[in-house]
């Protein structure tokens, strides 16, 4: 047997240590001898199921298949599959080597008899169901149960938010890893983007083809959809088989130092649901697998890989986009689009979707420019020391004397959407915190730090973005209360060496901000003990600004609130206006877990008021 290369189990597994240990486990990097120009031919039989003690046969099992043998044994499979249209899954056919005669009457089909040496002999059977723990490749598995069995480890899963056993797949928003997803949702969402009339007719072309019910295989179909979208992007969009045999519907790549880089992946099916399989789950896995090939070690090494995604099925389409940290992640930048024309007046349906593409051409030539230009500048992973490929991509903001960088040093959580960090100020080693968020009290958190208790605030704004802006218009959406939509925004504060354990005068220190919060027309929200630190001077220091803002003090809690505190908060109430940016509320998918103890009238979306806090101060362990 040849030797084989790494499963994608193995090689995701080890591409999520380099992050976690900072310690990097070289993937494999050398590959299977070429096969024999010898032409063999495979014979095979097929057994009754359970019978293949009186059949005078031997199961090879899976393990024995490595390397070139390993990729035809899939061929077998895929082929006994199509060609005799076994009622089975892929991972359940079983192998056979023939020890001795099999006669006619003890099979249920037989191969052609034969005393060439040159040929090879297999048995094989088969069951309706198979268990995923046969195999440890997920890639030999069928999409749909391929992703399942993959979702219930967190080293192979796909962070999109669909779980199982595994635990929660939540991940940091893909734009703070590259700046052209946050790119393609300013555009589609900038009113001032117009699609040209070429784009126009274009996409109405798509639409034409897509509401077709086609009684043609899908491969056609799919030979004229990469026609009209190349066409609307402006690249080049062809299928491509991969080394483990599977095949994409579309692939937009180039050349980059000698190796193919995929920048566009595409995966489309003639109806939704057809195969068993979402398109938009099995975009997911082919990136997966294109990103973790050999082949791409060295681009691998260097950058997350950021790569748009297409998924369609039928007349639906829609965009996502994905990177390669230490987990893969994918998420969706549009909702799934509708193209057929329902009625006889769907221009403003059309005109949407040739925004969206539009769009998406603009980001190709982008990320087509940082693989040319930036990933051969940025130096491979190195053992033992942060990498870039496992942090965002911002390293610097404006400050007040000009531009400050700084770089990553490791996560400040263990979770898989942790969007905190410690990192360090380049130019003089001092520790700080970075950390990304869609919303943010910078108000509160500034009150606090100058009344010494919270860390210094240096940075709260927009993510630098090192392309220049393509559009930057506002998204002006409302939504209710505790909703907030737009660009994600970075903050970068002081980092604080907290003391071992709380001093014994805590819990009058914490009484002591919230009497100075209230009064002034602030709630802080989240008052849990991991949001409260002590320096190593024994001060308090509050550290979560998220939920924190305004309150309606023309409103009086019915209880909790000190009477000394209520008294202050009503005589500043005098002449109270409301604030444009409006009262902080609790946000939508906030964890009402018991054991947390929040206050019984406290749930999504509503307002946060002072008792709350006084509440959670009661629920401190000190």
């Amino acid at each position: 047997m040849f030797s084989g290369k790494k499963s994608q189990q193995t090689l995701a597994r080890e591409e999520r240590a380099q992050r976690r240990s900072l310690k990097n486990t070289p993937s494999a990097t050398e590959s299977s001898p070429p096969p024999s120009q010898d032409l063999v031919v495979v014979n095979w039989v097929f057994l009754p199921l359970l019978d293949s003690e009186s059949c005078n046969v031997v199961e090879i099992p899976r393990s024995l298949f490595e390397g070139v043998s390993k990729n035809a044994r899939k061929k077998f499979a895929k082929e006994i599959l199509n060609d005799y249209k076994f009622h089975a899954e892929a991972a359940s056919i079983k192998f056979h080597k023939v020890e001795g005669e099999v006669n006619l009457e003890e099979t249920s089909r037989s191969g052609d008899k034969t005393k060439n040496r040159r040929i090879v002999h297999l048995a094989v059977n088969a069951l309706k169901e198979a268990s995923t723990m046969e195999t440890e490749d997920v890639a030999e598995l069928p999409e749909i149960r391929q992703y399942r069995k993959a979702q219930e480890d967190l080293a192979t899963a796909i962070h999109d938010g669909r779980y199982a056993k595994g635990g929660s797949t939540q991940a940091p928003p893909i734009e703070i890893f590259h700046p052209v997803f946050g790119d393609f949702l300013r555009i589609v969402s900038d009113k001032g983007h117009q699609p040209s009339v070429e784009d126009i007719r274009n996409v109405q072309e798509l639409s034409n083809l897509l509401s077709e019910l086609d009684e043609t295989n899908e491969t056609s179909r799919n030979v004229r959809t990469r026609g009209v979208l190349s066409r609307i992007l402006g690249v080049e969009i062809y299928d491509e088989s991969n080394a483990d045999s599977t095949r994409s519907d579309g692939v937009y790549t180039i050349m980059v130092e000698d190796k193919r880089i995929p920048v566009l992946l595409g995966e489309f099916k003639k109806e939704l649901g057809e195969g068993s399989c979402d398109p938009s789950t099995q975009a997911a896995l082919s990136i997966r697998r294109s990103w973790l090939l050999d082949e791409r070690n060295e681009t691998r090494d260097r950058c997350c890989c950021p790569t748009f995604l297409l998924a369609g099925g039928g007349p639906w389409l829609c965009v996502m986009g994905s990177v390669l940290t230490d987990k893969v992640i994918v998420q969706r930048l549009t909702d799934m689009m509708w193209l057929s024309q329902s009625s006889s007046e769907e221009a403003e349906r059309i005109y949407k979707v040739a925004r969206v593409l539009s769009a998406l051409r603009k980001c190709l030539k982008t990320l087509t420019e940082y693989y040319r230009e930036t990933v051969p500048r940025i130096p491979p992973i190195t053992k033992g020391s942060p990498h870039p490929r496992f942090y965002p991509n911002p390293s610097s903001y404006k400050g007040d004397t000009g531009k400050v960088t700084f770089q990553y040093l490791e996560f400040l959580e263990e979770r898989d959407d942790c969007v905190t960090f410690r990192a360090k100020i380049t130019s003089s080693n001092e520790p700080v915190v970075v950390k990304f968020v869609s919303a943010y009290g910078a108000e509160v958190h500034r009150f606090l730090a100058e009344k010494g208790h919270a860390p210094r605030l240096r940075y709260y704004g927009p993510l630098p973005n090192p392309y220049e802006p393509l559009l930057r218009s506002p998204v002006t959406e409302s939504a209710p209360p505790g909703l907030t939509f737009g660009s994600m925004k970075m903050v970068v504060m002081d980092y604080i060496d907290s003391a071992t354990k709380p001093p014994p005068d805590a819990r009058k220190q914490v009484e002591g901000v919230l009497e100075l919060l209230h009064p002034a027309g602030y709630v802080f929200g989240d008052l849990r003990s991991q949001n409260i630190l002590f320096d190593s001077e024994d001060k308090v220091k509050f550290i979560d600004f998220n939920w924190t803002g305004r309150y309606d003090m023309t409103i009086k809690d019915a209880s909790g609130v000190p009477a000394r505190i209520q008294k202050l908060i009503d005589e500043k109430s005098v002449g109270w206006a409301k604030p444009k940016e409006g009262y902080s509320h609790y946000p939508y998918n906030i964890n009402l877990d018991s054991t947390i103890g929040w206050p019984k009238d406290l749930g999504p979306l509503q307002p946060i008021r002072p008792a709350h806090d006084w509440h959670m101060l009661e629920e401190l362990p000190y």
